[in-house]
């Protein structure tokens, strides 16, 4: 497996993985995490800006090409 630096490439792939995510947290109690239908897609713009920051890391995982993970870290004030 292969750990790197995400680029925004990536983005488009770690989406599903977001959308999972997320779907996980609202089984776990609706009421803490409800979300808008399709919360992936408020991410896509938030992921690409982490792509190209010096205050964050994300990383994503690759098992034979194909991205199997991710790691989203930022510094926040």
């Amino acid at each position: 497996m292969l750990i790197r630096p995400a680029t925004i490439a990536d983005v488009p792939a770690v989406l599903p993985m977001v959308a999972k995510i997320c779907a996980l947290h609202e089984s776990w109690d609706s009421a803490k995490y409800g979300f808008l239908p399709n919360p992936e897609q408020r991410y896509e713009q938030w992921l690409t800006r982490l792509a190209n920051s010096e205050r964050s890391i994300f990383l994503v995982s690759e098992n034979e090409g194909q991205l199997v993970g991710f790691l989203v870290a930022t510094i926040e004030r």
